[in-house]
């Protein structure tokens, strides 16, 4: 009589399966967290197209671009720092259809009043690149009116993983800086030009840095927002809108915000570098002011200006690439090891620099 005999895995038949499958999982994960970041970064390349799209309706509105920052006026100081009216991403809020939000705000009052302030801790996903997950010991708060808040320093505002383009830098002086473009103490209406730029030479080496979203003050002076007119550049040429992760963070530096009332927050320039030098200064800055995923190297790179690291341009995408958009409504990609004298170039909206490479 035949007996059936029934067989099952050897131990040594189901540790090759094992390693088999544990082979084809180790082959399809970077296939699958490749598409994951395609998807991603397709996502921010989205956002940056809404952004400019707000951007350009607005100067279709107004007759205009956003300033990057607008200073209060009468110069309003909280914790040190000039206050603002508004910043670019607050100014195209209604644009991106996030007026509910925008309507809210009190122009004739700066953003650290109470009234404004309690606005700016909304997560608004359009300013939010999914590369991004931000640092883990920072949280925005949720204020829900005015009377909820006693000082500036309750208030955390909602991350943004963009920034707007303000300028490029000259001899250490910054469009996003209010201290570098006008002049005034708490209470009075401040003027351009800065202190240390009264000098008319200076000045004028400084005047040509402009960039499309910068540091303000109306209706006095001569920071005023920028008019197409004005971007002799081109606008295919000329960078409105750059990413910046938030994921690292250095001492007291906070993340970028889309309505924070500090410049920093919302604000980047380009470096200037001086061609004519045999070692141009700036080209040793440049890997660590464009698409540097670690702001805490930058700082704490040999010979850095803090100011720099701060309004540097960096992302978390693959291949260290850093999208940006133009003032043409495009979106460019950029790869972080650009010619540091086109990527400052661009910055600027009428310095006469040819950026045919960008």
């Amino acid at each position: 009589m035949n007996r059936l005999v029934r067989r099952g895995f050897t131990l040594v038949e189901l540790l090759v399966v094992i390693a088999i499958i544990g082979i084809l999982v180790a082959l399809l994960l970077p296939a699958v967290q490749a598409a994951r970041e395609a998807a991603r970064r397709s996502q921010c390349t989205n956002n940056i197209k809404q952004q400019m799209l707000g951007v350009m309706n607005y100067e279709s509105t107004r007759g205009e671009l956003p300033a990057g920052m607008e200073i209060h006026s009468p110069l309003e100081v909280q914790a040190g720092f000039a206050a603002a009216n508004s910043t670019w991403g607050i100014e195209i809020l209604s644009f991106i259809e996030a007026s509910n939000l925008g309507d809210l705000f009190d122009y004739t009052l700066p953003i650290s009043d109470p009234v404004n302030l309690h606005l700016i801790d909304n997560p608004i996903g359009l300013f939010v690149c999914p590369s991004d997950p931000g640092p883990d010991d920072y949280a925005n708060t949720s204020f829900n009116s005015a009377a909820e808040i006693t000082s500036v320093a309750d208030v955390k505002p909602a991350r943004a993983s963009y920034v707007g383009i303000a300028g490029q830098d000259f001899d250490g002086n910054y469009w996003s800086r209010p201290i570098h473009v006008m002049d005034g103490g708490a209470g009075s209406v401040p003027t351009a030009d800065a202190s240390n730029m009264k000098n008319a030479a200076k000045w004028a080496r400084f005047k040509i840095r402009k960039g499309a979203l910068p540091c303000v003050t109306e209706p006095v002076g001569k920071a005023h927002r920028v008019k197409l007119r004005q971007v002799t550049d081109g606008t295919s040429s000329t960078v409105a809108i750059a990413e910046y992760h938030t994921q690292t963070l250095y001492g007291g530096f906070r993340p970028p915000s889309w309505g924070d009332w500090r410049a920093y927050s919302s604000m980047s320039d380009t470096t200037y570098v001086d061609e004519r030098r045999s070692v141009p200064v700036a080209s040793a800055k440049h890997p660590y002011i464009f698409g540097l995923p670690d702001f805490e190297a930058c700082v704490t790179a040999s010979g850095l200006n803090p100011v720099s690291c701060e309004r540097a341009v960096a992302s978390l995408h693959s291949g260290g690439v850093v999208q940006v958009g133009l003032l043409d409504g495009s979106v460019r990609t950029l790869n972080n090891d650009i010619d540091p004298v086109i990527w400052g170039a661009a910055g600027t909206i009428s310095g006469g620099e040819l950026v045919d490479e960008l």
